[in-house]
Formats: structure tokens, C-alpha cells, sequence
């Protein structure tokens, strides 16, 4: 699973709760969603308790703030730029 419905949440403004592995810690930090250790029952429980406290109208500004940065236009200029520095070389 890649990291789209996560991006798509925060796009959305809503905050997620995800694993902490793969790109998600990248992805999702503090604020805009909680990690848990995917091998810890204990943590996902304590993830999902703690939910509510994301329903907070700062959150989800902190989310669209955070999706912005994975805009597409911001994501192809990046790729763009890397592509053509390769070709320099």
C-alpha cells in the first residue's frame, strides 16, 4: 500500500492513522495523523483511543498545509529538475 490515501486525507484535511513503516513516517508526521508499530496491538489501540483528539479544525489546516506539498505541480517540477541534472552529467 503507497502512500496516496494518505495524501488524499490530508488533502481532504482529514488526519490518518497509519503503521510506522514504509514511507508513513515520511509522509505522516506528528499532528496530521498518529503511526503505530504495526507488531504492537497495544499501540494501534491506544492509536485509535486517541483519535478524537485529531477532530481539531487546527489539525486539519495542519493537514492541507501538508498535502500541498505533495501537489502534483510541485512533484513534476522535482521530478523535472532531478531528470535534468542526471542528463548534465
Amino acid at each position: 500500500m503507497g502512500q496516496d490515501w494518505a495524501v488524499l486525507s490530508h488533502s481532504l484535511g482529514k488526519p490518518v492513522i497509519a503503521p510506522s513503516v514504509g514511507c508513513y513516517p515520511d509522509v505522516i508526521p506528528a499532528g496530521p495523523g498518529l503511526l503505530y508499530a504495526p507488531e504492537s496491538e497495544e499501540e494501534f489501540i491506544s492509536a485509535l483511543l486517541r483519535s478524537p483528539e485529531l477532530e481539531n479544525p487546527s489539525i486539519g489546516t495542519n493537514c492541507l498545509d501538508l498535502a500541498s506539498k505533495h501537489d502534483w505541480n510541485a512533484v513534476s517540477d522535482a521530478t523535472l529538475t532531478l531528470y535534468r541534472s542526471l542528463l548534465d552529467k
